[in-house]
């Protein structure tokens, strides 16, 4: 199986798991530079990453999300 890293999609510093996601929007308002959009249409509804080259890493999303659908990049040396 591959590292998380490696399979999540996400920003440079940030991976994110839709799956894990439960649309509370936490992370939404937490993001200072307004990387992360909603999806919410009857019943699929998730946070999804819409300007990802905007996310400078300072994990805020990451901090504000507790069901772990955000989650740092391990970054390869």
């Amino acid at each position: 199986m591959a590292p998380l890293s490696n399979r999540l999609p996400g920003t440079r510093f940030v991976e994110f798991d839709s799956g894990k996601c439960q649309a509370c929007w936490s992370c939404v308002d937490a993001c200072p530079k307004h990387v992360i959009g909603k999806v919410s249409v009857l019943w699929h509804k998730h946070a999804v990453l819409r300007k990802g080259e905007a996310c400078v890493g300072c994990f805020k999303c990451v901090a504000a999300c507790r069901a772990g659908a955000l989650q740092q990049r391990i970054l390869a040396p």
